[in-house]
C-alpha cells in the first residue's frame, strides 16, 4: 500500500500508478487532508426541522389524529422540540 499528498488536480503521481494492477483488488483512492469544519444548525432550525419532521410522519401515518398526537408529543418533550439536545429519558415498560 502507498500513500501520496499531491496537490489539488494534480494527476495520479507514477509511482502509485506503477504499482496499479487491474484486478488486482486495489483501487486508487482519494482524500481530503483538510476537509472543511462540519456545519452546525442553530438551535432554531433545529427545533423548526425537529417538528416538520414530527408532523410529516405523523400526517403520513396516521392523518385523521395527526395534530392530535403532534401537540401531546410537543407537550411532552417541549425541550427537545426547542431544538435543544437534552437527552430525554426513556420509559421502560413492566418486566414481566
Amino acid at each position: 500500500m502507498i500513500s501520496v499528498d499531491v496537490e489539488r488536480g494534480a494527476k495520479c503521481p507514477p509511482e502509485v500508478l506503477a504499482l496499479w494492477v487491474p484486478g488486482g483488488g486495489y483501487a486508487v483512492t482519494w482524500q481530503l487532508l483538510n476537509p472543511a469544519p462540519p456545519r452546525r444548525w442553530s438551535i432554531e432550525a433545529k427545533g423548526r426541522v425537529r417538528e416538520l419532521n414530527l408532523k410529516r410522519r405523523l400526517e403520513k401515518k396516521l392523518p385523521l389524529f395527526a395534530s392530535m398526537f403532534a401537540e401531546q408529543e410537543l407537550a411532552r418533550r417541549p425541550d427537545y422540540f426547542a431544538g435543544k439536545d437534552t437527552p430525554t429519558p426513556v420509559e421502560k415498560a413492566n418486566p414481566s
